[in-house]
């Protein structure tokens, strides 16, 4: 009977052998369980707390960049607007200063007086223009004076002037640079407008081609612009005691100078590319200057114009009258940015004054049909300075921008993630490690709590084994 109790007694221990050799052993992942996660938590919480701040600001600084590229490009273009308004002003300016030379000499005085009472004398003032025309067919002067006309063809020759005319108070020649097709200028309109009002200039559309007459030498004929690049510039002479209209004085002067002036100061201003440049009539739309932004200065340089258009067309030439209405005060300014941006296709208007040898010149910027245009009136006058650049040279600045921003962002963001990796990583560790040793006693306890479990269940077998041989013992007695 004993022999049968120390059995149960044995067959109860190789049992619980048994349970724990058969419970699954802890794995070394599992003494590690939390690192990972803690760290992952971190860099959850703290990468996009900084990173995300350094997208926006470069987006921001992107987007702020990119409006300051754009307002140096159309600064620039109403810069080189500007300079054509100030190039013409000064042309029209100097040419009326050369007019006002030959005027004031006492000998074009003197002549004027002579010639006025000659043609009294000869009662020429009531003959028909067809009749002194073929009565004057050979010099076409009423008097001679070699010196005075010397003294025309030397400010020709040293200056830009292609021709110059004197006239006595009835419109007759007195005196000329070269020898011309008329007698009698009083016909004319230029003549006209000169005596009522002091001063005018043609536009070349207005200005008669010069005779070409058979006797004319090459050397002067050469310095004779054709029909439509020339200016005429009439400015009227009165005695400077009695302010009596003595006569007129008439400059031509060819356009190539101007074009010669532009080309070399937009081309001194633009270092890397010139714009589009025109000048133009607003009411005609005729082309004073056309200068490709290719083209290169050269010394008197001639643009052929007769196929030259005003870029932009009609919405062009359109803007340009409201400019020069606003410019006359005829319109105000809000009223005229407000008519141009009415324009079909015109947006991103701005409209402001400036100031050209202290006279107002009003700019205005905008964009159309993928060009940024800038256009200023010129003071005084119906014309207008146009500057013209591709949308495209905005857009690839822009895209320069966006590549370095872009770039600049990434590198900042590794940075500033391997920065924070790394102060992460030494930031956790402590913490990985008290989760290491709170994890290490957990796992004691929990070990221990089983051991003790193992000797209770142990104690308890032994207690019923013990129990069941003293029943077995009791009844066998």
């Amino acid at each position: 009977m004993i022999t049968k109790e120390k059995s149960a007694i044995t067959k109860a221990k190789s049992l619980e052998a048994e349970r724990k050799s058969n419970s699954p052993p802890k794995s070394q992942a599992d003494n590690y369980q939390g690192i990972s996660p803690l760290r992952r938590r971190l860099l959850a919480g703290i990468l996009p707390a900084v990173l995300l701040p350094l997208v926006i600001g470069g987006l921001l600084g992107y987007k702020m960049t990119e409006s300051r590229a754009r307002n140096q490009v159309v600064r620039k273009l109403e810069a080189d607007a500007l300079l054509g308004s100030k190039t013409i002003n000064a042309f029209i300016r100097d040419s009326f200063n050369l007019a006002s030379l030959v005027a004031a000499n006492p000998d074009v005085i003197q002549l004027m007086r002579q010639g006025s009472d000659l043609a009294h004398e000869q009662q020429l003032i009531q003959q028909p223009i067809l009749v002194l025309e073929n009565e004057y067919t050979t010099r076409k002067l009423l008097t001679i004076d070699d010196n005075l006309n010397s003294y025309l063809e030397d400010i020709v020759e040293s200056t830009a002037a292609a021709e110059i005319v004197l006239t006595e108070s009835h419109g007759f020649n007195i005196a000329y640079s070269s020898i011309i097709s008329d007698f009698v200028q009083s016909d004319e309109e230029w003549w006209k407008e000169a005596e009522a009002e002091g001063k005018i200039f043609e536009e070349p559309d207005e200005v008669e081609e010069p005779g070409e007459l058979e006797e004319l030498e090459e050397p002067e004929q050469s310095k004779k612009s054709e029909k439509g690049n020339l200016m005429a510039f009439a400015q009227a002479v009165r005695d400077p005691q009695s302010s009596k209209f003595l006569g007129v004085v008439k400059v031509d002067i060819p356009l190539k100078r101007l074009n010669s002036d532009l080309a070399t100061y937009l081309h001194g201003a633009n270092k890397d590319s010139v714009p589009i440049f025109q000048i133009f009539e607003s009411d005609s739309g005729l082309i004073l200057s056309n200068i490709e932004g290719t083209l290169q200065p050269t010394e008197n340089q001639e643009l052929n114009l007769e196929d030259a258009e005003v870029l932009g067309g009609k919405p062009i030439i359109e803007v340009a009258q409201i400019l020069v209405e606003a410019a006359e005060n005829s319109l105000s300014m809000a009223e005229a940015e407000k008519s141009i941006g009415k324009q079909s296709g015109i947006s991103q208007v701005n409209l402001h004054e400036e100031k050209i040898f202290a006279k107002n010149s009003l700019v205005t910027s905008f964009k159309y049909q993928d060009q940024i245009f800038s256009i200023s009136t010129v003071p005084e006058t119906d014309f207008v300075s146009t500057s013209v650049i591709d949308y495209g040279v905005v857009a690839s600045a822009t895209r320069n921008l966006l590549a370095v921003f872009a770039l600049t962002t990434i590198a900042l963001g590794a940075i500033a993630s391997s920065i924070i990796i790394l102060l992460t990583k030494r930031f956790a560790k402590p913490l990985e490690e008290l989760s290491e040793k709170t994890q290490q006693v957990r796992e004691l306890l929990q070990e221990q709590k089983v051991l003790t479990e193992e000797q209770r269940q142990e104690k308890e077998n032994l207690e019923i084994a013990i129990h069941k041989l003293i029943n077995e013992v009791s009844d066998a007695t």
